[in-house]
């Protein structure tokens, strides 16, 4: 399966967003139509093969700088994530929470300080014309799922071509335990991703 917004996706990054628009499909009550327009129909072809995406699980976002300081350095080292070189402008990170704004921006400013190689950052919402190599997901979990939450995971993930990180991020009141969709979303991906839990 290939979008047919974007060739660049691999195997694992299309399954997924297959498995999120079906989710979508259930949550609207198989509402369709305006169904391709939001997300995208994906189609069967040819794809490239890349590493699986990781599901990051948090509790809080205490936990947000270690993972993705961790993420960071894992695809710009010699760690072979990616096969390809990886340079700051080859990874995007896109939130669907404003308040990690300030956390994103501070960790890129760091690592990008004395470059003009630049990490790419942006709220989920902004992305449509975006597209990295690697894009680190940073999505906050709501206790109710609604259709606007599938939407802007689905966005997210289809801005990367070959490699995927996903923080799913719990607050004080939202818990994962609390989103039945969100729950069914990591039971149905488990073949096509590693889901780690913080």
């Amino acid at each position: 399966v290939v979008s047919t917004q974007s060739t660049g996706n691999t195997r694992d990054i299309s399954v997924i967003l297959s498995i999120i628009r079906d989710l979508y499909v259930e949550v609207q009550g198989g509402r369709r139509e305006v169904l391709d327009v939001i997300l995208p129909k994906l189609i069967p072809g040819h794809f490239i093969h890349g590493p699986k995406i990781i599901f990051h699980i948090l509790d809080s976002n205490d936990m947000i700088r270690s993972v993705l300081n961790f993420e960071l350095d894992k695809l710009t080292s010699n760690s072979n994530v990616i096969e390809n070189d990886i340079n700051y402008s080859d990874i995007g990170i896109v939130y669907y929470d404003f308040n990690v704004e300030p956390l994103v921006k501070e960790i890129v400013d760091t690592r990008c300080n004395d470059s003009d190689d630049k990490i790419g950052m942006c709220a989920g919402a902004y992305s449509y014309s975006s597209e990295w190599q690697a894009v680190i997901v940073l999505h906050r979990v709501f206790e109710y799922l609604d259709e606007s939450e599938l939407r802007a995971l689905y966005l997210m993930i289809s801005r990367a071509c070959l490699y995927c990180s996903v923080f799913l991020v719990s607050g004080r009141d939202n818990t994962l335990e609390g989103n039945r969709f969100m729950l069914a979303l990591l039971d149905k991906v488990r073949d096509h991703a590693f889901i780690q839990y913080h």
